[in-house]
């Protein structure tokens, strides 16, 4: 099977980010040659993948440091702001439409024509292709090409609707409920394998016994529209002074200035603080292992619309914490209800810093317990154990054209 070349599409430029990804390629390299076709804005991090010959990186470049491109994008933003005005203004009464306009649409529609060329140029009608997202499958449906569908995220944004569902040989997402909703009527028998955006368990790297040590981590995109950040840091004033806050993700400086300037007095007493470093997958678990607790909160109030894909997306820092030991907190959501299902943590009805501050209590009264939970949970949702039948599928579904 060495000689088979899965050949996976990527239409982010975040892929040193995504560890559902690299967790894929680095797993699938042991039994074929993988190839990722992917954008470049200079965010790729040399560490990403395992030395390997057997990956491949393929970068296309959007030009997007043209004068063109720029007033283009620029033109394009200042749509999309104006419609969400009238939207929320009561003019556009359907969600649908909502969901259907999305920002950047003539930047993804140009990542949509140069993954096609790329797609075209490299890869043979003997290739097993994975399209992740719903640009990265169409294009491969729009050259008529058989791809096996990645879902990372469910929205039905234009370029869902010109997809050709019926060169889709099978489909990998998080749970039945995002199937549901993602899934045209006629593909409800579709071969559907359900992974997680998990780490692949190590079971001597992750923590046997973990003791609390007050330190509270939140993982993730560092932006304060719907990611509940500065009432995270509100609920440290009501929590003892050992208890502190870091936040991890990339740099993120307009977030920054903005706490340092409410939250000055907590930031020069180190409760609160700022990692931009960029920690490779093999070494996040190493990272967290510092830390106790683990915060994945969205402010559900200030999203623009209903956003399923957000209520129901189980997050990657999630299932990172369970592999650190770290019991998490959360609100009450689709996408977060197995850490109700493993008692590994505490989710939340009601987002305030008091509800936050003491659902950290209560984790602290009985720690070891949703610790030791919490690693079970990792376990569970082990990645190398989950995305092996569906490897297994496309090897032996290879010829499906």
């Amino acid at each position: 099977m060495q000689n088979q070349r899965i050949i996976i599409i990527f239409p982010d430029d975040w892929l040193s980010y995504s560890p559902t990804i690299i967790n894929l390629a680095n797993i699938a390299s042991h039994i074929a040659s993988v190839h990722i076709i992917t954008v470049d804005e200079s965010k790729f991090q040399p560490n990403t993948f395992h030395s390997n010959d057997n990956i491949r990186l393929h970068f296309i470049n959007l030009m997007g440091d043209s004068y063109v491109f720029k007033v283009i994008k620029l033109l394009e933003s200042c749509f999309i702001r104006l419609f969400d005005v009238f939207f929320d203004l009561g003019f556009f009464g359907s969600i649908k439409l909502r969901e259907i306009i999305v920002p950047r649409t003539f930047e993804k529609f140009l990542r949509l024509l140069k993954l096609r060329k790329a797609i075209k140029e490299i890869s043979t009608k003997d290739d097993i292709m994975i399209g992740i997202d719903n640009i990265g499958i169409l294009s491969v449906t729009s050259l008529n090409r058989s791809v096996h569908a990645l879902s990372l995220e469910i929205g039905k944004n234009v370029f869902y609707y010109f997809i050709d569902w019926k060169y889709v040989a099978s489909i990998v997402t998080q749970t039945f409920e995002r199937r549901e909703y993602w899934l045209p009527t006629q593909l409800k028998n579709i071969a559907t394998f359900y992974v997680q955006n998990s780490p692949i368990f190590n079971a001597f790297k992750s923590p046997k016994v973990k003791n609390n040590n007050f330190k509270i981590i939140y993982l993730g995109f560092l932006s304060l529209d719907y990611n509940a950040i500065d009432t995270i840091v509100q609920s440290l004033y009501l929590l003892p002074s050992q208890y502190s806050l870091t936040l991890k993700g990339p740099k993120n400086k307009f977030t920054e200035d903005i706490l340092i300037s409410k939250y000055g007095n907590l930031y020069k007493d180190k409760r609160l603080s700022f990692d931009y470093s960029y920690v490779s997958n093999d070494h996040l678990l190493s990272y967290l292992n510092q830390f106790s607790i683990g915060i994945t909160l969205y402010d559900i109030a200030t999203l623009p619309y209903y956003n399923f894909n957000v209520i129901s997306c189980p997050s990657g820092k999630l299932f990172n914490y369970y592999h650190a030991a770290i019991p998490v907190i959360g609100n009450d959501i689709l996408g977060l209800k197995s850490a109700l299902d493993f008692n590994a943590g505490i989710l939340l009805d009601e987002l305030t810093a008091e509800s936050i501050a003491n659902a950290i209590l209560k984790i602290s009264c009985n720690y070891n317990w949703y610790s030791y939970n919490s690693k079970c949970a990792a376990k569970y949702f082990d990645f190398n154990t989950n995305i092996s039948p569906f490897l297994q599928f496309i090897l032996n579904n290879s010829r499906v054209d």
